[in-house]
């Protein structure tokens, strides 16, 4: 359990001392990663999925998660870019999934569910991507933000191997995260 704990923090500091932008709160840091509750998923060409089963089973792999909105700023000046340089890196990893979520926490009428296509398409990202608008049993709070407790957007979760979520905060600089991501897929499960 200490190499766990000892790995955990020391890639949470890798990233956060190589972040432009790093929330004081790490979420759900070091606690098993719940179960992804988005009730709208495409696949990577932009397909709308009706079953979300077989996307969801990704064990035994690292998962890096953006969450972002279609009207966000900091999305696509670093959030996109920096998916699609670290997606194109590993492209023929098998031991990493990349995903996308709009996480829509405000402004649900131009964050709205035909912009995940449109904005995967415009940034050429071939990743799975959802749409968490929030129901008004969770206080329109999007169920992604509520189980990892996410403080906005461009938000990045990365979860290792065994399930554990390793880094839950603003921005990755790429250059520094492919050796960090490079040594959780390389890690015994």
């Amino acid at each position: 359990m200490k190499k766990v704990s000892r790995i955990i923090t020391g890639f949470y500091l890798l990233l956060v001392m190589v972040s432009p932008v790093c929330s004081s709160d790490p979420g759900i840091l070091g606690l098993l990663a719940p179960h992804l509750r988005v009730p709208y998923w495409f696949d990577a060409e932009g397909n709308p999925l009706k079953d979300d089963s077989k996307l969801l089973d990704w064990k035994g792999k690292v998962i890096y998660i953006l969450c972002w909105q279609s009207w966000c700023p900091g999305c696509h000046s670093s959030g996109f870019p920096t998916l699609k340089k670290l997606s194109s890196h590993f492209n023929s990893e098998p031991g990493i999934q990349f995903l996308s979520i709009q996480t829509v926490f405000e402004g649900h009428k131009t964050n709205s569910l035909d912009r995940v296509p449109e904005t995967m398409a415009k940034y050429g990202l071939k990743v799975p991507s959802g749409h968490d608008p929030g129901s008004k049993y969770s206080s329109g709070v999007p169920n992604t933000m509520r189980d990892y407790r996410t403080g906005g957007t461009p938000w990045v979760i990365i979860i290792s191997k065994s399930g554990r979520v390793v880094f839950n905060g603003f921005n990755v600089d790429p250059d520094k995260a492919i050796p960090a991501l490079r040594r959780l897929i390389e890690e015994p499960l």
